[in-house]
């Protein structure tokens, strides 16, 4: 048996007693007051005590909030959380004078069950005000530390375990609460009613307390810009900013998640299309952090947006470039200017295709001052229209189509960009009708470009501002074209854009570009996709020309074609001219002036079989070339068709497109040329049987003697 005696608050168990004629009674009386006096406190004990030893939890009463404690301001207090589900109550009052209630609850253990949080409530106990998070308590070793925005007047406060499951009757917990003055002359402005309006061009303030947000409203004119600027020293809090439009919708927002280890600069210019009433918020990135020592900086600069196709950053406020209309052959240049003058900008157009039919878009971007253009602003175009197939409600929808894919190919017309997910990619951008836009090309201008005087090297694209593409157009009802910076955070009001856009009529009568990739093609898959498609020609056989045969290549026997847009290959085929012998094969060809560098390629099946006809290598202007390819003569390089090739037909494939060097699937210099007037022509024949001297027939096929090489 033990002995019992009350100390420090709590009932505590000494040596054993004697036995003797009252130790029943004895027994008996302690029984009776522990009970009566303990109440629920004696039931459950600390479970780090030797098996058979009970440590009843310290006596209080003030488990409710009619029998409170009182905390003093600025002075630290102690209890225990012990039973289990035990609660805490005490009151205090902030002095006046006071904004923010400071509170401090610790446990000093090297271990402990229990996760000690509080919660502050009205004087009357009827509303809680403010408490710590779900998840949020002390631990040992680690303070719960928080500064509520409650100024002076009276509340309460409860202490408990955040599970209200465990207990610690060894261990007190510590609890303090202090008192300060805001230095923040702008509070209370935490929501929309109350903003600060503003009234300079900086303000310096503070994040003072837990979820505190400052909110500033100033006063726009139709097509305004702001100019923000947030600037604080690492401290306390991870700043975050937030424009919202009179409406109440987000127009932008931006953090730095790193404010507590570095200094913030954030900047930002925005568009504001419509007049109206405009907020800034400045806040903690989760609203949790807050820090009464480091104050923050906020700029606001005002500005007239000198865009007048503002607000058109977005499909369903596209300015309409109706003046378009399409005839037989092309509509006329169409010339706009704009401006991106907000960061994230977007200039959307819309051109009106109903009566346009089969035909090829061209577009011309080409921002002002060049030498000057900020280092940033990366020239980019989007032409998108729309996707039939896919509904939605907004942009969010539009990420993806349904269309799936296992490669690039898969998503031509598209976008030509198979997402990890096994579907195409979507422009993100919901149109009036409710489907999701798709993106048929998208170009920006190169970053850097060759140096002229350091071959191998690569410096700064001098023309970042200037982006040229034409690209096919399927019959769509109407197509948008969105201008932007690449990185969409580039902006500028002393740089406008010259937009230029016309639609003609492709007049390559053998186009199909059903094959068409915005970009190289380059690999098998992509070329296989252009044999299916090839336009077949015939071989005219030349052997009878000494007896006046009518079979050579003459004035309507030419085939003729353009490189009509951007990426354009334009394939062709013929079927083996001599099948199961060898003979000499010659094409002729004439080549107009103009951007693109013709260059020719002879494939057998889908095997690459032939070098290039042309060697230039995207030079400025071609000048206008003629000639023949292959034939009998050395130089000729022994083309023919080969008796080994066998099919029913065997089909060779002749293709013509702009000449660039591709390295594994890169465009490594210059631009993929076009044009809707320089025109190829060229003819194929078949000139003798045999391989004929000088070419010599070897085991693989006839060819240049080996001394001739």
């Amino acid at each position: 048996m033990r002995n019992f005696f009350w100390k420090a608050g709590g009932l505590r168990a000494v040596g054993p007693a004697k036995a003797g004629p009252h130790a029943l009674v004895t027994i008996a009386i302690a029984v009776i007051v522990l009970a009566a006096c303990s109440g629920e406190k004696e039931q459950k004990s600390d479970a780090g005590t030797d098996a058979g030893d009970v440590t009843p939890c310290p006596w209080d009463d003030d488990d409710e909030a009619s029998k409170a404690n009182s905390l003093t301001i600025g002075k630290a207090s102690e209890g225990y959380v012990c039973p289990k589900g035990d609660q805490d109550w005490y009151t205090l009052t902030m002095p006046d004078g006071n904004d923010l209630m400071i509170v401090s609850l610790s446990i000093e253990a090297p271990v402990s069950p229990v996760d000690p949080t509080y919660a502050v409530w009205d004087d009357a106990a009827k509303n809680v005000l403010q408490s710590p998070q779900a998840r949020e308590s002390a631990a040992p070793g680690t303070p719960l530390e928080i500064v509520h925005g409650l100024s002076a007047g009276r509340y309460m406060l409860v202490i408990r375990d955040t599970a209200d499951d465990a207990e610690d009757v060894r261990h007190p917990y510590r609890i303090m609460v202090d008192a300060d003055k805001d230095k923040d002359e702008n509070e209370p402005n935490n929501d929309m009613d109350d903003a600060t309006a503003w009234e300079s061009t900086a303000v310096e303030a503070y994040i003072s307390f837990r979820d505190d947000e400052d909110w500033y409203r100033f006063e726009s004119a139709e097509r305004g810009l702001v100019n923000l600027n947030l600037t604080m020293p690492a401290g306390g809090i991870e700043p975050k900013y937030r424009i919202i439009d009179p409406d109440g919708g987000l127009l932008v927002e931006d953090v730095n998640e790193a404010g507590k280890r570095e200094d913030t600069d954030l900047e930002y210019q925005q568009s504001l299309a419509s007049a109206g009433t405009y907020y800034v918020v400045v806040c903690d990135n989760d609203g949790v952090d807050s820090d009464r020592e480091n104050a923050y900086t906020l700029e606001l600069q005002f500005q007239e947006d000198p865009d007048v196709n503002e607000d058109n950053d977005h499909p369903s406020r596209a300015t309409d470039l109706s003046s378009m209309a399409c005839s037989r052959y092309w509509t006329g240049w169409v010339d706009i200017e704009g401006y991106l003058a907000s960061s994230g900008d977007v200039d959307w157009y819309r051109i009106n295709l109903e009566d346009c039919g089969r035909s090829i878009i061209e577009v011309d971007v080409e921002f002002a001052g060049q030498a000057d253009l900020p280092d940033d602003l990366q020239a980019s175009v989007r032409l998108v229209c729309e996707s039939a197939q896919d509904e939605c409600s907004a942009d969010q929808d539009c990420m993806k189509l349904s269309k799936v894919c296992d490669s690039a190919l898969d998503c031509q017309r598209i976008g030509n960009n198979c997402l990890a997910e096994g579907a195409c990619s979507g422009a993100g951008v919901c149109m009036d009708s409710g489907y999701c836009g798709a993106i048929r090309i998208s170009q920006s201008a190169p970053e850097t470009v060759p140096d002229p005087d350091n071959a191998g090297s690569r410096i700064p694209n001098p023309d970042r501002g200037k982006l040229v593409f034409a690209a096919p157009l399927y019959g769509d009802t109407a197509a948008f074209i969105a201008v932007e910076d690449y990185h969409s955070d580039a902006h500028s009001i002393d740089h406008a854009y010259s937009l230029r856009v016309r639609v003609r009529r492709d007049q390559d009568l053998f186009e199909s570009s059903e094959a068409y990739t915005a970009g190289p093609a380059t690999d098998q898959d992509e070329i296989e996709r252009h044999l299916q498609r090839a336009k077949e020609i015939p071989v005219h056989d030349c052997r009878a020309e000494a007896d006046g045969g009518p079979e050579c290549c003459g004035a309507d026997t030419w085939v003729q074609g353009y490189l009509s847009y951007s990426y354009d290959q334009d394939w062709y085929s013929y079927t083996h001219p001599c099948p199961g012998e060898d003979c000499m094969v010659q094409v002729h060809y004439e080549f107009d002036e103009g951007p693109s560098d013709f260059y020719m390629q002879i494939f057998e099946g889908g095997t690459p079989w032939f070098d290039n006809l042309s060697d230039t290598v995207d030079m400025e202007n071609q000048a206008a070339r003629s000639g023949h390819f292959g034939g009998q003569d050395a130089d000729d390089y022994c083309f023919y068709a080969f008796q080994g090739h066998a099919g029913d037909p065997f089909y060779y494939y002749l293709t013509i497109r702009d000449t660039v060097y591709i390295s594994e699937g890169r465009e490594e210099d210059g631009t993929w040329d076009y044009s809707s007037e320089q025109a190829y022509r060229f003819c194929v024949e078949k000139i003798s049987s045999g391989c004929n001297d000088p070419c010599v027939l070897y085991d693989g096929g006839c060819g240049v003697p080996v001394s001739n090489n």
